[in-house]
């Protein structure tokens, strides 16, 4: 009995805890986020911008589908199966894809699907290539795909 007497008080008592709390309100200062545009700011820079007609005929394939109509060499292993590209050299690992300034490439392989996305998403689909894409982001090497949307 005297080895449960411990867990019976708080039990009991621990309601009266949170009653005996103090009703406290903290104000957060404001923050601000600001970045900059990669597109604008690098000399010798090499982009690709998807036009208005492009997109229109791919509204509904895959953007592995949009990548090789522009001739970028992506790896396919069959029907809905992995779809790597390799630019300039570089494999999949070198090319960075970042959606609106974030990388939403796989963290745990470091690839990224691109059978499984799809263009009609996105506003503006362009594609940095060469050593400029390092800027986006760390290890893209090969290239830079960047997608945008409202």
């Amino acid at each position: 009995m005297p080895r449960k007497l411990p867990y019976i008080l708080f039990f009991f008592l621990s309601p009266l805890l949170s009653l005996a709390s103090a009703d406290t309100t903290v104000v957060l200062r404001p923050v601000s986020i600001s970045s900059f545009k990669p597109e604008e700011e690098i000399a010798g820079l090499k982009q690709h911008r998807f036009d208005s007609v492009s997109k229109a005929m791919n509204r509904f394939h895959s953007l592995s589908d949009q990548l090789a109509e522009e001739n970028l060499y992506l790896k396919n292993y069959g029907p809905s199966q992995l779809s790597a590209i390799a630019v300039r050299g570089g494999s999949s690992y070198h090319t960075g894809i970042l959606w609106n300034g974030m990388n939403i490439a796989d963290a745990m392989t470091g690839m990224t699907d691109y059978a499984f996305i799809k263009p009609f998403l996105f506003e503006n689909i362009s594609i940095q290539y060469g050593g400029s894409s390092a800027v986006t982001g760390s290890g893209n090497l090969a290239a830079s795909i960047l997608l945008s949307s409202n």
